[in-house]
């Protein structure tokens, strides 16, 4: 993409709040609409959170994400999704924003880019179409079609500068679920780890981030995270979660990652 919109790179829509989704892909429409003319325009809504039981994880939306997590993402803990490839856990992480139907808060490293990913992959467009104005006259219909659908999940984007940063965004909305994309972002994994582990402990916050690298969990952390190998497999197109299990003590699942789209089918 050239340069973001505007509106994306206003300081207010920067470090000190979350944006719903619903504004975040009205700028892209936006900045789509003055790049080629005659892009559609749909309005947007706000839905509100499901309550849980604290003790219950909350689930992604995807089925088999749940499974390979134990039921979904725990509240009070850090869940790490590794991967040597940044596509692969983003896959992964945009596939969960555009589910999720608990409040959450995706603090992401290029706003405009995430939203187009998250927006194609609900569609089944490849991103690159979507981003360059290449879209055939079905994929713009079923990229309209989909807007409604994402609009209505309770997901705010924001972009962080610490891990202060991070708990003041999810305080902000009272979320329930922070997710993180490359949590290298804030410094040596090994540090940001062991915070972002901590905030999800004193907040009850659900906490999903994804990292090229960790390496081992930081002393005292070991009871409130969990680390997700998201490794690449033979078969093209799928990939397998990797983690350790308390009864089983290795746990695989496969799971089936389309990188064009961005999305967990």
């Amino acid at each position: 993409m050239d340069s973001p919109p505007e509106e994306l790179t206003n300081p207010s829509w920067l470090h000190d709040r979350a944006v719903p989704i619903s504004d975040a892909l009205d700028s892209l429409l936006s900045w789509m609409e003055h790049e080629w003319e005659g892009t559609p325009r749909s309005a947007a809504a706000d839905a509100g959170s499901h309550d849980h039981d604290l003790h219950l994880p909350l689930d992604t939306g995807i089925l088999e994400v749940d499974r390979a997590l134990g039921g979904g993402l725990r509240q009070g803990h850090l869940t790490v999704l590794e991967a040597e490839l940044p596509s692969q856990s983003d896959a992964v992480l945009w596939s969960i924003a555009r589910n999720i139907r608990h409040k959450t808060v995706l603090d992401v490293d290029q706003l405009l880019g995430a939203v187009a990913w998250i927006w194609a992959g609900g569609s089944g467009v490849p991103t690159i179409s979507m981003t360059q104005g290449r879209m055939t006259q079905k994929e713009w219909q079923r990229a309209i079609d989909s807007i409604g659908r994402l609009t209505e999940r309770p997901l705010y984007l924001g972009q962080a500068e610490s891990v202060a940063g991070l708990a003041a965004l999810a305080a902000s909305r009272r979320a329930r679920v922070l997710m993180v994309q490359d949590l290298e972002r804030f410094g040596d994994p090994q540090g940001v780890y062991g915070e972002l582990a901590r905030l999800a402990a004193r907040t009850g916050l659900a906490v999903l981030a994804t990292a090229r690298t960790t390496g081992a969990v930081p002393e005292g952390c070991g009871h409130i995270t969990t680390v997700v190998q998201v490794l690449r497999s033979s078969m093209g197109g799928t990939a397998r979660f990797v983690l350790a299990d308390r009864i089983e003590m290795l746990s695989v699942h496969e799971v089936r990652l389309d990188l064009v789209t961005g999305r967990v089918t």
